[in-house]
């Protein structure tokens, strides 16, 4: 028996069961009510799309032993406490604020 292309026999197919949480589902059965498909039929597509896109990525790469120090070398001084927010890097970086003339001179306010 000759099938139409992207048909498959069922015999070649093999299930997948998942389980997600309710606001995903909702979001996937709205998606799919516009497109028309039923669940099977959007996750297929998921996956074939997942699939494709993820063979394209370059291959990860393995972490060096210097880098791994690093990290390690990182994560003990956020222990201890000895980091900077990258909010208080900024505000360093900015500088004093400019102040106006009596001020700067140091007569202000009395």
């Amino acid at each position: 028996m000759i099938l139409p292309l992207g048909i498959r026999k069922p015999q070649d197919m093999k299930k997948v069961i998942t389980s997600l949480p309710e606001e995903d589902l909702a979001a996937l059965d709205e998606l799919r009510g516009r497109q028309n498909l039923t669940r099977s039929e959007a996750v297929s597509e998921a996956i074939r799309w997942y699939v494709r896109v993820m063979t394209r990525l370059p291959p990860a790469e393995d972490t060096l032993p210097d880098e791994v120090k690093a990290i390690e070398q990182g994560q003990q001084q956020i222990a201890r406490g000895e980091y900077l927010l990258l909010e208080d890097l900024k505000h360093d970086m900015a500088g004093p604020a400019k102040q106006s003339g009596s001020a700067a001179s140091g007569s202000g306010h009395r």
